[in-house]
């Protein structure tokens, strides 16, 4: 079985006691992954709506969550059914906030940057596929976690969560990267007309 050490999903989330992996935590709060789960499913994928539960919690945080609950669903899905329900433990007891937080970059171990792969934008550790892309396909063509699963099959539902994770840490480099690969950018780049075909 992994760990969660072994696969470094993300550094937002604790596992407290160590292989309580149904339990886990969103660090520095009392919200259990489990309990954001249920709630983002609930809510139809949308992180917004999450955000508005627990104004505490950021959406990359969110999509951490995710991203962690689908590398543990049996674990959490048996917590939730051993819970019993699926509310906020009024008697957990709140993990001290950390104050020597990780730089953003290193809370993305699943996502990497590299010049001489997908122009330097980011991507999915060991695919070419960029940030962009997910982006692109949860936001713009409203495809579910599991269709972008179904669409790149050589995704995991944790790897495309952990890519929308990094956009909202770096919505506004990830944003630009969308905006320099539109349409609307290219055409301005290379106008109709301004290069023509070699005869």
């Amino acid at each position: 079985m992994n760990t969660f050490q072994d696969i470094k999903i993300h550094p937002y989330i604790e596992v407290n006691p160590p292989n309580d992996f149904g339990g886990a935590w969103i660090k520095g709060t009392s919200i259990r992954v489990g309990e954001v789960a249920a709630a983002f499913f609930r809510h139809r994928e949308r992180v917004e709506k999450v955000v508005a539960q627990w104004p505490e919690l950021s959406p990359a945080q969110v999509f951490a969550a995710i991203a962690y609950y689908f590398a543990y669903k049996a674990e959490i899905d048996q917590f939730l059914i051993d819970s019993k329900s699926i509310v906020k433990d009024e008697n957990a007891t709140a993990y001290p906030k950390n104050t020597t937080p990780l730089k953003k970059q290193q809370n993305h171990p699943l996502i990497t940057s590299d010049p001489g792969y997908c122009g330097g934008s980011p991507r999915i550790v060991g695919t070419r596929t960029p940030v962009r892309s997910i982006v692109t396909y949860f936001y713009e063509l409203h495809y579910g976690i599991k269709g972008i699963v179904n669409n790149l099959p050589y995704l995991k539902p944790t790897e495309v969560c952990a890519a929308l994770a990094y956009y909202y840490d770096f919505k506004d480099q990830v944003d630009l990267d969308i905006y320099h690969n539109s349409e609307e950018y290219l055409m301005k780049i290379y106008p109709p007309g301004k290069y023509e075909l070699c005869k």
